[in-house]
Protein backbone atom coordinates (compact mmCIF):
# COMPACT_ATOMS: atom_id res chain seq x y z
CA UNK A 1 0.00 0.00 0.00
CA UNK A 2 1.31 3.45 -0.92
CA UNK A 3 2.32 5.18 1.57
CA UNK A 4 0.00 8.24 2.73
CA UNK A 5 1.40 12.18 3.76
CA UNK A 6 0.53 14.03 7.10
CA UNK A 7 -0.99 16.21 4.84
CA UNK A 8 -3.42 13.86 3.36
CA UNK A 9 -3.96 12.40 6.88
CA UNK A 10 -4.60 15.64 8.02
CA UNK A 11 -7.38 16.31 4.72
CA UNK A 12 -8.85 12.99 5.16
CA UNK A 13 -9.49 13.82 9.22
CA UNK A 14 -10.96 16.98 7.92
CA UNK A 15 -13.55 15.22 5.73
CA UNK A 16 -14.32 13.09 8.44
CA UNK A 17 -15.03 16.01 10.84
CA UNK A 18 -17.20 17.82 8.43
CA UNK A 19 -14.97 20.53 7.61
CA UNK A 20 -16.22 23.41 5.97
CA UNK A 21 -13.04 25.52 5.07
CA UNK A 22 -14.03 28.96 3.90
CA UNK A 23 -16.93 29.38 6.60
CA UNK A 24 -14.89 27.79 9.67
CA UNK A 25 -11.91 29.74 8.70
CA UNK A 26 -14.72 32.94 9.18
CA UNK A 27 -15.94 31.39 12.24
CA UNK A 28 -13.13 30.80 13.94
CA UNK A 29 -11.67 34.38 13.41
CA UNK A 30 -14.96 35.80 14.82
CA UNK A 31 -14.59 33.60 17.65
CA UNK A 32 -10.93 34.97 17.87
CA UNK A 33 -12.29 38.31 17.84
CA UNK A 34 -14.83 37.58 20.88
CA UNK A 35 -11.72 35.27 23.14
CA UNK A 36 -8.85 36.90 22.19
CA UNK A 37 -9.19 39.14 25.61
CA UNK A 38 -9.29 35.76 27.92
CA UNK A 39 -6.39 33.84 26.03
CA UNK A 40 -3.94 34.42 29.12
CA UNK A 41 -6.81 33.41 31.31
CA UNK A 42 -7.25 30.30 29.43
CA UNK A 43 -3.58 29.47 29.78
CA UNK A 44 -4.19 30.07 33.69
CA UNK A 45 -6.44 27.64 33.90
CA UNK A 46 -4.94 24.94 31.75
CA UNK A 47 -1.82 25.17 34.20
CA UNK A 48 -3.78 25.49 37.42
CA UNK A 49 -5.42 22.33 36.77
CA UNK A 50 -2.46 20.37 35.28
CA UNK A 51 -0.17 21.90 38.34
CA UNK A 52 -3.05 21.11 41.10
CA UNK A 53 -3.55 17.08 39.89
CA UNK A 54 -0.43 14.70 41.67
CA UNK A 55 -0.64 12.80 38.37
CA UNK A 56 0.40 15.88 36.10
CA UNK A 57 2.42 18.20 38.16
CA UNK A 58 5.17 15.35 38.63
CA UNK A 59 6.28 16.68 35.14
CA UNK A 60 5.87 20.25 35.56
CA UNK A 61 8.20 20.61 38.60
CA UNK A 62 10.68 22.51 36.55
CA UNK A 63 9.70 27.05 36.76
CA UNK A 64 11.53 27.27 33.48
CA UNK A 65 9.79 24.47 31.69
CA UNK A 66 6.37 25.31 32.52
CA UNK A 67 6.88 28.77 31.37
CA UNK A 68 7.93 27.40 28.35
CA UNK A 69 5.01 25.11 27.88
CA UNK A 70 2.48 28.17 28.69
CA UNK A 71 3.79 30.44 25.82
CA UNK A 72 3.45 27.25 23.93
CA UNK A 73 -0.01 26.79 25.00
CA UNK A 74 -0.91 30.78 23.80
CA UNK A 75 0.95 30.42 20.99
CA UNK A 76 -1.66 27.32 19.79
CA UNK A 77 -4.60 29.69 21.25
CA UNK A 78 -3.40 32.62 19.02
CA UNK A 79 -2.72 30.06 15.69
CA UNK A 80 -6.24 28.53 16.80
CA UNK A 81 -8.16 31.65 15.40
CA UNK A 82 -5.52 33.15 13.10
CA UNK A 83 -7.21 31.63 9.88
CA UNK A 84 -4.37 29.48 8.66
CA UNK A 85 -4.26 26.15 8.74
CA UNK A 86 -1.99 24.61 6.07
CA UNK A 87 1.47 22.98 6.65
CA UNK A 88 2.87 25.25 9.59
CA UNK A 89 -0.29 24.75 11.17
CA UNK A 90 0.39 20.77 11.35
CA UNK A 91 3.76 21.08 11.89
CA UNK A 92 2.94 23.13 14.94
CA UNK A 93 0.26 20.51 16.07
CA UNK A 94 2.99 17.53 15.20
CA UNK A 95 4.87 19.40 17.26
CA UNK A 96 3.04 19.73 20.53
CA UNK A 97 2.35 15.79 20.35
CA UNK A 98 5.60 15.52 20.51
CA UNK A 99 6.76 17.65 23.02
CA UNK A 100 3.99 15.72 25.33
CA UNK A 101 5.69 12.08 24.76
CA UNK A 102 9.20 13.96 25.18
CA UNK A 103 8.31 14.44 28.45
CA UNK A 104 6.74 11.26 29.14
CA UNK A 105 3.16 12.86 29.98
CA UNK A 106 0.31 10.55 29.87
CA UNK A 107 -1.71 11.18 26.54
CA UNK A 108 -4.85 10.79 28.61
CA UNK A 109 -4.47 13.61 30.72
CA UNK A 110 -3.57 15.54 28.22
CA UNK A 111 -6.81 15.34 26.28
CA UNK A 112 -8.66 15.81 29.03
CA UNK A 113 -7.13 19.07 29.53
CA UNK A 114 -7.87 20.19 26.48
CA UNK A 115 -11.52 18.91 27.05
CA UNK A 116 -11.60 21.14 29.86
CA UNK A 117 -9.99 24.23 27.56
CA UNK A 118 -12.61 23.73 24.95
CA UNK A 119 -15.64 23.32 27.67
CA UNK A 120 -13.98 27.00 29.21
CA UNK A 121 -13.51 28.52 25.79
CA UNK A 122 -16.95 27.24 24.87
CA UNK A 123 -18.76 28.86 28.14
CA UNK A 124 -16.86 31.71 27.48
CA UNK A 125 -17.94 32.26 23.66
CA UNK A 126 -21.64 31.55 25.05
CA UNK A 127 -21.28 34.80 27.48
CA UNK A 128 -19.57 36.78 24.81
CA UNK A 129 -21.87 36.08 22.00
CA UNK A 130 -23.62 39.65 20.39
CA UNK A 131 -27.41 40.08 22.05
CA UNK A 132 -29.63 39.77 19.48
CA UNK A 133 -27.57 37.68 17.40
CA UNK A 134 -28.84 34.43 15.96
CA UNK A 135 -28.90 31.46 18.21
CA UNK A 136 -27.91 28.94 15.27
CA UNK A 137 -24.63 31.13 14.14
CA UNK A 138 -23.35 30.87 17.79
CA UNK A 139 -24.02 27.31 17.90
CA UNK A 140 -22.03 27.38 13.76
CA UNK A 141 -19.32 28.82 15.52
CA UNK A 142 -19.48 26.49 18.56
CA UNK A 143 -19.43 23.70 16.36
CA UNK A 144 -16.18 24.97 13.80
CA UNK A 145 -14.20 25.84 16.92
CA UNK A 146 -15.28 22.02 18.03
CA UNK A 147 -14.29 21.05 14.62
CA UNK A 148 -10.64 22.53 15.00
CA UNK A 149 -9.72 21.63 18.46
CA UNK A 150 -11.07 17.94 17.70
CA UNK A 151 -8.77 17.97 14.60
CA UNK A 152 -5.59 19.40 16.47
CA UNK A 153 -5.94 16.74 19.07
CA UNK A 154 -6.03 14.21 16.76
CA UNK A 155 -2.97 15.05 15.01
CA UNK A 156 -1.21 15.54 18.21
CA UNK A 157 -2.37 12.45 19.41
CA UNK A 158 -1.05 10.31 16.37
CA UNK A 159 2.44 12.51 16.73
CA UNK A 160 2.67 11.40 20.51
CA UNK A 161 1.42 7.59 19.43
CA UNK A 162 3.64 7.78 16.59
CA UNK A 163 6.63 9.24 19.26
CA UNK A 164 5.95 6.33 21.75
CA UNK A 165 5.68 3.82 19.17
CA UNK A 166 8.95 4.84 17.54
CA UNK A 167 10.38 5.08 21.35
CA UNK A 168 9.47 1.46 21.74
CA UNK A 169 10.80 0.01 18.74
CA UNK A 170 14.21 1.62 19.46
CA UNK A 171 14.47 0.10 23.13
CA UNK A 172 12.90 -3.40 21.33
CA UNK A 173 15.61 -2.59 19.24
CA UNK A 174 18.53 -1.66 21.52
CA UNK A 175 17.68 -5.17 23.27
CA UNK A 176 17.93 -7.10 20.34
CA UNK A 177 20.89 -5.78 19.90
CA UNK A 178 22.22 -6.63 23.27
CA UNK A 179 21.02 -9.94 23.02
CA UNK A 180 22.61 -10.50 19.31
CA UNK A 181 25.51 -8.94 20.80
CA UNK A 182 25.47 -11.55 23.90
CA UNK A 183 24.90 -14.57 20.98
CA UNK A 184 27.81 -13.13 18.80
CA UNK A 185 30.27 -12.96 21.31
CA UNK A 186 29.15 -16.57 22.59
CA UNK A 187 29.27 -17.52 19.06
CA UNK A 188 33.27 -16.75 18.74
CA UNK A 189 33.95 -17.81 22.38
CA UNK A 190 32.20 -20.94 20.73
CA UNK A 191 33.91 -21.24 17.53
CA UNK A 192 37.38 -19.94 19.13
CA UNK A 193 37.53 -22.45 21.56
CA UNK A 194 35.83 -25.53 19.92
CA UNK A 195 38.28 -28.36 19.92
CA UNK A 196 37.24 -28.75 16.08
CA UNK A 197 38.28 -27.10 12.78
CA UNK A 198 35.95 -24.67 12.06
CA UNK A 199 36.85 -23.04 8.28
CA UNK A 200 34.84 -20.89 5.93
CA UNK A 201 35.76 -20.58 2.50
CA UNK A 202 34.44 -18.31 -0.05
CA UNK A 203 33.00 -19.69 -3.60
CA UNK A 204 35.77 -20.00 -4.95
CA UNK A 205 37.46 -22.11 -2.25
CA UNK A 206 39.74 -19.20 -0.65
CA UNK A 207 39.92 -19.21 3.36
CA UNK A 208 37.73 -16.52 4.63
CA UNK A 209 38.24 -17.69 8.26
CA UNK A 210 39.35 -20.56 10.27
CA UNK A 211 39.43 -20.84 14.26
CA UNK A 212 42.16 -21.43 16.64
CA UNK A 213 41.86 -25.16 17.21
CA UNK A 214 42.47 -25.44 13.26
CA UNK A 215 45.56 -23.14 13.62
CA UNK A 216 46.84 -25.55 15.91
CA UNK A 217 46.14 -28.54 13.60
CA UNK A 218 47.83 -26.76 10.59
CA UNK A 219 50.70 -24.80 12.25
CA UNK A 220 49.26 -21.75 9.85
CA UNK A 221 47.99 -18.44 11.74
CA UNK A 222 44.74 -17.24 9.38
CA UNK A 223 46.39 -13.82 8.53
CA UNK A 224 49.04 -15.84 6.92
CA UNK A 225 46.65 -17.76 4.41
CA UNK A 226 43.80 -15.69 4.36
CA UNK A 227 42.16 -15.51 0.78
CA UNK A 228 44.54 -18.26 -0.34
CA UNK A 229 43.22 -21.46 -2.08
CA UNK A 230 42.36 -23.93 0.53
CA UNK A 231 42.98 -26.84 -1.59
CA UNK A 232 46.23 -25.47 -3.18
CA UNK A 233 47.66 -24.58 0.37
CA UNK A 234 46.35 -27.27 2.38
CA UNK A 235 46.03 -30.40 0.28
CA UNK A 236 48.37 -32.59 -1.10
CA UNK A 237 48.63 -32.29 -4.88
CA UNK A 238 47.02 -35.61 -5.61
CA UNK A 239 43.52 -34.59 -4.18
CA UNK A 240 43.49 -31.10 -5.39
CA UNK A 241 41.10 -31.64 -7.91
CA UNK A 242 38.85 -34.39 -6.21
CA UNK A 243 38.47 -31.64 -3.70
CA UNK A 244 37.58 -28.64 -5.58
CA UNK A 245 35.31 -30.98 -7.89
CA UNK A 246 33.26 -31.45 -3.92
CA UNK A 247 32.66 -28.12 -3.43
CA UNK A 248 31.45 -27.11 -6.94
CA UNK A 249 28.78 -30.25 -6.20
CA UNK A 250 27.85 -28.81 -2.90
CA UNK A 251 27.76 -24.71 -4.36
CA UNK A 252 25.27 -26.39 -6.97
CA UNK A 253 22.93 -28.00 -4.80
CA UNK A 254 23.91 -30.41 -2.34
CA UNK A 255 23.85 -27.78 0.15
CA UNK A 256 25.17 -30.10 2.67
CA UNK A 257 28.07 -32.93 2.42
CA UNK A 258 30.55 -34.79 4.19
CA UNK A 259 34.00 -35.87 2.77
CA UNK A 260 37.34 -36.64 4.27
CA UNK A 261 40.48 -34.46 3.33
CA UNK A 262 44.36 -35.40 4.22
CA UNK A 263 45.92 -32.11 5.19
CA UNK A 264 49.28 -31.07 4.71
CA UNK A 265 50.84 -28.99 7.90
CA UNK A 266 53.74 -26.95 8.32
CA UNK A 267 56.35 -29.15 9.50
CA UNK A 268 55.05 -31.43 6.53
CA UNK A 269 53.01 -33.88 8.13
CA UNK A 270 49.64 -34.91 7.56
CA UNK A 271 46.61 -35.39 9.50
CA UNK A 272 43.42 -36.37 8.41
CA UNK A 273 40.33 -34.91 8.25
CA UNK A 274 36.98 -35.66 8.49
CA UNK A 275 34.67 -32.82 7.41
CA UNK A 276 30.93 -32.11 7.39
CA UNK A 277 29.79 -28.97 4.95
CA UNK A 278 27.29 -26.58 4.87
CA UNK A 279 26.78 -23.81 2.27
CA UNK A 280 26.53 -20.08 3.43
CA UNK A 281 23.75 -18.37 1.50
CA UNK A 282 23.22 -14.63 1.06
CA UNK A 283 19.02 -13.04 1.59
CA UNK A 284 18.19 -13.77 -1.79
CA UNK A 285 19.64 -17.46 -1.12
CA UNK A 286 22.37 -17.26 -3.43
CA UNK A 287 25.60 -19.06 -2.30
CA UNK A 288 28.35 -16.98 -0.92
CA UNK A 289 30.56 -19.67 0.99
CA UNK A 290 30.86 -22.95 2.99
CA UNK A 291 31.20 -23.56 6.33
CA UNK A 292 33.34 -26.77 7.30
CA UNK A 293 33.67 -28.31 10.93
CA UNK A 294 36.18 -31.00 10.63
CA UNK A 295 37.65 -33.69 13.40
CA UNK A 296 41.12 -34.53 13.19
CA UNK A 297 40.43 -38.29 13.10
CA UNK A 298 43.92 -39.15 12.51
CA UNK A 299 44.97 -41.15 15.35
CA UNK A 300 41.77 -42.69 14.98
CA UNK A 301 42.42 -44.15 11.20
CA UNK A 302 46.07 -45.10 12.50
CA UNK A 303 44.51 -47.13 16.09
CA UNK A 304 42.38 -48.80 13.18
CA UNK A 305 44.79 -49.46 10.22
CA UNK A 306 47.05 -51.46 14.11
CA UNK A 307 44.00 -53.00 14.65
CA UNK A 308 43.29 -54.63 11.21
CA UNK A 309 47.01 -55.28 11.05
CA UNK A 310 46.89 -57.40 14.35
CA UNK A 311 43.55 -58.91 12.81
CA UNK A 312 45.59 -59.81 10.09
CA UNK A 313 48.41 -60.62 12.01
CA UNK A 314 45.80 -63.17 14.11
CA UNK A 315 44.41 -64.78 11.24
CA UNK A 316 47.70 -65.60 9.74
CA UNK A 317 48.89 -67.09 13.19
CA UNK A 318 45.64 -69.40 13.35
CA UNK A 319 46.32 -70.74 9.95
CA UNK A 320 49.70 -71.14 10.97
CA UNK A 321 48.59 -73.23 14.19
CA UNK A 322 46.40 -75.27 12.24
CA UNK A 323 48.84 -76.10 9.28
CA UNK A 324 51.28 -76.83 11.79
CA UNK A 325 48.90 -79.52 13.55
CA UNK A 326 47.46 -81.27 10.56
CA UNK A 327 51.39 -81.33 9.45
CA UNK A 328 52.25 -82.90 12.77
CA UNK A 329 49.83 -85.28 12.13
CA UNK A 330 50.92 -86.27 8.78
CA UNK A 331 54.49 -86.67 9.66
CA UNK A 332 53.64 -89.31 12.42
CA UNK A 333 52.04 -90.81 10.04
CA UNK A 334 54.81 -90.63 7.95
CA UNK A 335 57.25 -91.36 10.81
CA UNK A 336 54.75 -94.56 11.75
CA UNK A 337 54.68 -95.96 8.26
CA UNK A 338 58.85 -95.44 7.85
CA UNK A 339 59.19 -97.84 10.22
CA UNK A 340 57.21 -100.28 9.26
CA UNK A 341 58.83 -100.22 6.03
CA UNK A 342 62.24 -100.28 7.20
CA UNK A 343 61.45 -103.88 9.14
CA UNK A 344 60.08 -104.85 5.31
CA UNK A 345 63.19 -104.02 3.83
CA UNK A 346 66.37 -104.63 6.47
CA UNK A 347 67.73 -106.94 4.16
CA UNK A 348 67.45 -104.68 1.25
CA UNK A 349 70.22 -101.95 1.82
CA UNK A 350 69.61 -99.99 -0.93
CA UNK A 351 65.88 -99.54 -0.44
CA UNK A 352 66.86 -99.22 3.69
CA UNK A 353 68.63 -95.91 3.03
CA UNK A 354 66.08 -94.74 0.90
CA UNK A 355 63.80 -95.48 4.12
CA UNK A 356 66.44 -93.88 6.36
CA UNK A 357 66.28 -90.90 4.04
CA UNK A 358 62.69 -90.74 4.78
CA UNK A 359 62.95 -90.99 8.08
CA UNK A 360 65.81 -88.54 8.81
CA UNK A 361 63.42 -85.70 6.96
CA UNK A 362 60.76 -85.87 8.53
CA UNK A 363 62.45 -85.61 11.96
CA UNK A 364 63.39 -82.76 10.53
CA UNK A 365 60.06 -80.85 9.31
CA UNK A 366 59.05 -82.23 13.06
CA UNK A 367 61.76 -80.10 14.66
CA UNK A 368 60.38 -76.98 12.15
CA UNK A 369 56.96 -77.43 13.61
CA UNK A 370 57.85 -77.26 17.19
Amino acid sequence: MKPVSQREQYRSLQRFAGWEAALDVQRLQHVGDLLRSDLESFVDRFYEQLLRHPATAVYLRDRRLVERLRGALGQWLRELFSGSYGESYLASRRRAGLRHAAMDVPQSYVTIAIGNLRSMMTRRLIEKWPAGSSTESLWEHIDALHRLIDLDQAVIESAHEEAVAEEEKDAVRARLEGVLHKERELSEGLLENARVLVLVLDTRGRVVRFNRFTEDVTGYRLEQVKGRCWFERFLPEEEHAAAQRELEELLRGADASETTQTIVTTDGSRRVIRWASKVLRDPDGAPVGVLAVGHDITQLQESQERALQAERLAAIGRTSTGLAHESRNALQRIQASSEVLELEVEDNPRALEHVRRIQKAGQHMGRLLE
